[in-house]
């Protein structure tokens, strides 16, 4: 019937603050130290290596772009894996997902440290260090703690901030080489190829950062159409930066691989004494916009792991006044700020790109596994999509092949870690709630079972209490199953305890949301519920059936309906009810954790007390000739078997 009423994200993340959150993901450190690696391994060839990395980062940015397009919550790589290859694998890829963004923001503000060292040399030491690093991070995890939308316009600034030297770099370097020509070179490469995937997997870590970024996708105004848009905006501009900069360092400078500061001794040649200063600040800007894009998204990854019941629920809590998971930011923070102090900058890169490769193979996996399972699914398509995500799995694997022995075991304790937070999530999952359901549907008296059909009464008001945290996971399930527009006018028909209306006003930001529920209880606490809207004029709940619509023909873009079909008296009267309503194009959708065929205790349970209980349980193909008779076309009906959940969806042609 409903979806919770706790306080939830906002979505506040529009297109261009989600590619500008990619550009400065991306855009961090690596950039600054590379091009001398590069030039070591590849020489004065090594900007080809940028577009050969950018082509197969490519290939695994349009399996995420089609991917993340399918998914409003937030959680990126882990969500996906979780939904696509299970709850196992999907714990796996977050706890990488978590590795690489931790040690990362651990390594970039040990970099801070670093380049900082070259105004004030003592901050070297190990107690300069450590304040820098406190109050570096801290700083942050203030900014964001206090709302995602000044985490994103701290985000924006960054980027443009940190663009801005590179611009001014590429411009006159650009010019200089025009002007003078390339610098005879006086070094020599490795070449071959191990040379080459070096150079290749170094620019993984180089390129990475997008698939951290989108793990705000709850935060974001509509991931279905932003997502693809920044993914390719934001890879466009990156490669073109990257590659510029290592055709300006290597034609400038004789002899790249002399220095560690490639960009700030190439500047020195054609800006003077200046160039090279602009070029270390802009290292400085680089290294700490990086980090608050890290502190924006990486802290929502441990609120999907709660979210989700993979870890404690406390992480999952959203400050009431500024809509944070201010829980996980503060977690996030202490744990990074320890490994700032204690690890290194080049272990974070190692870790890094070993992590990422694994999550990448992950997301293209998925993409075939959400094709078959959701192939109508109101989402991004990419073309010859099967092909590409094989060619990014070779690409991740072929990768890996140049990875040593030391950074597997990391990757192993990891892995073994994650199977720890796997059996433990396994058993929360097997608490003692599905005997007392089987008790609840089993009794002779059928209080409980009538006070889920028409709740009444302080025990009615108990039931709604509990519905709206119930049904939390199966709705965001479903919704996820469907686009829902900012102007779309939304009826919820059996609308509980308002937790699905207040998700829907959330979601149609200049529309309006109507709720209906045949029980007075139920309509009460909607309003409760919703007062806010209500006060807005963005939702109106009534009394009334759903056999019997209170609303004229062809109101409705999309009607929903969680867990209260199997109540409705007359299922295929009630349909064709609904179809009146709604507008030509408009979807009917219907959510629900219990069904005939599901492999559930309960499912079978309810299944086997239906004639009791009063419910009308389908199958899937039952499900689906009920939407046909109607008169609803481009049917789709989704199952989660094992957990018993069941979505239908049915356009009125």
């Amino acid at each position: 019937m409903s979806q919770e009423t706790q306080t939830t994200l906002v979505r506040a993340i529009g297109r261009w603050s989600l590619t500008a959150l990619l550009v400065n993901s991306m855009i961090g450190s690596g950039i600054f130290g590379l091009p001398s690696i590069l030039a070591g391994l590849v020489g004065r060839a090594s900007p080809l290596a940028y577009l050969i990395a950018a082509a197969g980062i490519g290939v695994i940015m349009a399996c995420f772009a089609e991917v993340a397009s399918q998914f409003r919550e937030s959680g990126g790589p882990y969500l996906y894996a979780r939904a696509a290859l299970g709850q196992f694998l999907g714990i796996q890829m977050g706890w990488l997902t978590g590795l690489a963004r931790l040690t990362a923001t651990a390594g970039n503000a040990n970099l801070f440290v670093i380049y900082l060292a070259e105004f004030w040399p003592r901050v070297k030491e190990p107690l300069p260090r450590a304040l820098v690093i406190v109050v570096l991070l801290g700083i942050l995890a203030t900014v964001n703690y206090r709302g995602v939308s000044a985490g994103a316009q701290l985000s924006n600034f960054f980027t443009v901030a940190k663009l801005l030297p590179l611009l001014v770099f590429l411009a006159a370097g650009l010019l200089f080489l025009l002007a003078r020509g390339h610098e005879p070179s006086t070094f020599r490469a490795m070449g071959g190829r191990d040379a080459w995937l070096q150079a290749v997997l170094l620019l993984v870590y180089a390129y990475g950062g997008f698939e951290g970024a989108i793990i705000v996708t709850g935060e974001v105004r509509d991931p279905r159409g932003d997502a693809p848009f920044a993914f390719f905006v934001a890879l466009a501009t990156v490669a073109a930066v990257f590659t510029l900069i290592q055709v300006v360092v290597v034609g400038v400078l004789p002899d790249p691989t002399a220095t560690d500061r490639p960009l700030a001794a190439a500047a020195r040649q054609f800006l003077g004494p200046a160039g090279a200063v602009l070029m270390a600040v802009g290292a400085l800007i680089a290294v700490y916009g990086i980090l608050s894009s890290m502190m924006l998204y990486t802290p929502r990854l441990a609120y999907a792991f709660a979210e989700q019941k993979d870890l404690p629920r406390i992480l999952a809590a959203v400050h009431p006044r500024f809509r944070t998971p201010h829980v996980s930011i503060v977690l996030y923070t202490l744990l990074a700020t320890l490994l700032a102090v204690a690890g290194s900058f080049r272990w974070n890169v190692t870790l890094s790109a070993v992590a990422r490769l694994f999550t990448y193979a992950a997301v293209c996996a998925a993409l075939f596994v959400l094709r078959k399972k959701q192939p109508g699914a109101s989402a991004f398509r990419l073309p010859a999509g099967r092909v590409l995500a094989w060619l990014g799995i070779v690409f991740s694997a072929i990768l890996l092949t140049q990875m040593g022995r030391g950074e597997l075991a990391i990757i192993a304790v990891t892995v073994a870690i994650a199977f720890a937070n796997w059996l433990w999530a396994r058993r929360r999952a097997e608490s003692p709630q599905a005997p007392r359901m089987r008790r609840a549907i089993v009794a002779t008296s059928s209080k409980p079972v009538s006070q889920c059909q028409k709740p009444t009464g302080w025990l009615g008001r108990f039931v709604l209490w509990k519905m709206n945290s119930r049904h939390s996971k199966v709705t965001k399930w479903g919704l996820a199953h469907i686009s829902i527009e900012k102007h779309h006018t939304i009826l919820d028909a059996g609308c509980g305890g308002g937790g699905t209306i207040s998700k829907l006003a959330a979601t149609a930001t200049q529309g309006k949301v109507y709720g209906i529920d045949y029980s007075e209880e139920s309509v009460a606490a909607s309003k409760r519920t919703n007062a806010r809207w209500i006060d807005m004029g963005r939702v109106e709940v009534r009394h009334g059936s759903v056999s019997q619509l209170p609303f004229p023909d062809g109101m409705f873009d999309l009607v929903t309906a969680v867990e209260t079909h199997f109540w409705w008296p007359n299922l295929p009267a009630d349909m064709r009810e609904i179809f009146r309503v709604l507008k030509p194009g408009g979807k009917l959708i219907i959510i629900a954790e219990v069904y005939k065929g599901a492999n559930t205790t309960v499912a079978k349970l309810a299944e086997k007390y239906a004639s009791r209980t009063g419910m009308t349980l389908l199958s899937v193909d039952e499900h689906r000739g009920l939407f046909a008779k109607a008169g609803y076309t481009d049917v789709q009906v989704i199952e989660e078997r094992d957990k018993g959940w069941i979505c239908g969806v049915g356009r009125k042609s």
